[in-house]
């Protein structure tokens, strides 16, 4: 399994937590 794309799906994960943090 690639690491780029792990990396992504965190990144990704990252930024929708804070997006419900947010609301």
């Amino acid at each position: 399994m690639p690491r780029g794309a792990t990396s992504a799906q965190r990144m990704q994960a990252l930024q929708f937590s804070h997006a419900n943090s947010r609301c």
